[in-house]
């Protein structure tokens, strides 16, 4: 496929290319999903065994259920924190990726941590700008989901532009205009196959290691199925790539 930027790609030519950008950057998409998704995954965890802990309180005195309340909040909190700081990276580990494929370049490991650790205070700080305008529509679904797609391609402007906070949003959001409906409709397929593939994933291998409750294990299957699910992110990458180019004048 000869990308040119100059014209929609059609889903065959995205997914012909997303097979050769995941087999041939398996390696970097493996070390970013370990970056970016780990420390999230480990905190999610965390965060899991403190709601089956709040559950177990629904019939406790209310002293009691506060106690308790109060000793899990650090770890709920901290998972919150940590899906904040190291998400981002993924988005924009795959924007560089995406971009590397298309303008012919090899992606490798020294561009891919200029896009992500070398901007991580970038990154950072157009993450927590991009939950603050969600959390402060979370009372009305449709100003938060209009939003969460308008301002939902920050990270990786921040990646191929160096621009970060309101003029990554701003951007994103300009990108977005004029093409919602169809950015939403592409984003929620692709998450939920990616969802799906996840899903699937984890439940073959913990069918396979059904004799083992180690969390290491249960760690392990959970990076396993993410990089398999990373494909679709590969894909909204390359989405991501071709729009931009077409947005340019």
């Amino acid at each position: 496929m000869e990308y040119d930027g100059k014209r929609r790609l059609t889903l065959s030519e995205l997914l012909s290319a997303a097979n050769r950008l995941f087999a041939g950057g398996l390696g970097l998409i493996v070390i970013l999903n370990l970056a970016a998704y780990l420390p999230v995954f480990i905190a999610n965890v965390t965060f899991m065994s403190g709601m089956g802990s709040l559950l177990a309180l629904a019939n406790a005195a209310p002293e009691e259920a506060l106690r308790q309340l109060q000793r899990l909040s650090p770890s709920i909190y901290a998972a919150f924190g940590v899906n904040l700081v190291f998400a981002p990276l993924a988005a924009g580990g795959f924007a560089y990726l995406a971009r590397a494929f298309t303008q012919g370049r090899k992606p490798d490991m020294a561009g891919l941590l200029n896009a992500t650790l070398a901007r991580w205070g970038k990154h950072l700080v157009t993450a927590v700008l991009y939950n603050a305008v969600l959390l402060l529509s979370a009372c009305l679904i449709v100003p938060m989901l209009y939003f969460g797609v308008s301002f939902g391609f920050a990270n990786e402007i921040v990646t191929l532009e160096g621009v970060w906070g309101p003029r990554a949003l701003g951007q994103s959001f300009r990108l977005v205009k004029g093409r919602w409906w169809r950015t939403m409709l592409f984003l929620l397929l692709s998450g939920l196959a990616g969802a799906v593939v996840s899903f699937v994933m984890s439940l073959v291998l913990s069918l396979v290691f059904f004799w083992s409750n180690s969390v290491v294990l249960g760690l392990a299957v959970a990076m396993v199925s993410q990089i398999f699910a990373s494909y679709f992110q590969v894909l909204t990458a390359l989405w991501f790539i071709n729009t931009y180019d077409l947005s340019r004048p």
